[in-house]
């Protein structure tokens, strides 16, 4: 579903999201908010206290206010209440790409290397 030419999806615990994420160094984060073994916030917050800063967008069940601002204080960059409209995530995507690589930059913000972070299948996969 969210997997372009090049890109990447991956299913995993906080842990090994937080290890994928230092490893294939993707241009976005999509990141479930309930994970196995990390709430997704704390895999985020872990991520920004190594100094990565990736993009990261919540897909969250979650859907009071609170549990939106909490994502966001922790590191967030975009948070998506499910079920979702995929033509609204893949704007969003391509929103925080756009804004992470700045002006000039070669790599188009449609070619989208994604590393999805969930411990549930996104509806409509």
């Amino acid at each position: 579903m969210l997997r372009r030419p090049g890109g990447d999806r991956t299913n995993a615990t906080g842990n090994e999201a937080i290890e994928a994420v230092r490893e294939r160094r993707p241009d976005v984060v999509l990141l479930d908010g309930m994970l196995p073994d990390l709430d997704g916030t704390e895999v985020c917050r872990r991520l920004r206290v190594a100094g990565d800063y990736t993009p990261v967008l919540f897909l969250g069940a979650r859907t009071t206010v609170e549990d939106e601002c909490h994502a966001l204080a922790m590191g967030g960059d975009d948070y998506v209440t499910k079920p979702f409209d995929i033509f609204e995530v893949g704007a969003r995507i391509r929103a925080l790409v756009r804004r992470a690589q700045g002006p000039g930059m070669v790599r188009g913000a449609d070619r989208v290397a994604a590393a999805v972070l969930s411990s549930s299948r996104i509806r409509g996969a």
